[in-house]
């Protein structure tokens, strides 16, 4: 099954039961084979994996994610002192930290502790590091 997603907070979205449609890249939003299953009324992107989602509008479905502006869900993660990245199943404090996107800088808060801006590297500049989950490279 394919998901039919919304571009807009409220407007209807539908599921569609045709595999071959569904594993396409972009479905026509007028295909006749969807079947209504609801609203949308909170849409979040999450561009830290297991930190707190951001309160979104309208996101664009991409191959790998939502995407609001240039920010991608899950478009970062956070890696231990060996490049390994990590998730809230080994550390849960992980999913108290706010995200925020400033210009060009991700700003992470927790409880009790100061806030810690990342710049965003622009046109893959910056440092590579390679990390164990899926061979991911990421740039810092």
């Amino acid at each position: 099954m394919g998901i039919f997603t919304s571009k807009l907070v409220g407007q209807d979205c539908g599921l569609i039961e045709d595999k071959i449609t569904a594993n396409s890249p972009y479905p026509c939003e007028t295909d006749p084979r969807w079947k209504s299953c609801g609203k949308v009324t909170k849409l979040y992107v999450y561009p830290v994996k297991s930190c707190c989602g951001i309160s979104v509008h309208n996101a664009i479905v991409e191959k790998h994610g939502l995407r609001h502006g240039s920010i991608m869900d899950r478009q970062f993660l956070v890696v231990d002192h060996n490049q390994k990245f990590v998730t809230a199943r080994q550390y849960s404090k992980l999913v108290l930290i706010k995200v925020k996107i400033e210009g060009k800088s991700v700003i992470l808060e927790a409880p009790n502790m100061d806030s810690i801006a990342v710049c965003i590297p622009q046109n893959n500049e910056g440092t590579q590091i390679e990390t164990t989950v899926r061979k991911i490279i990421m740039l810092f």
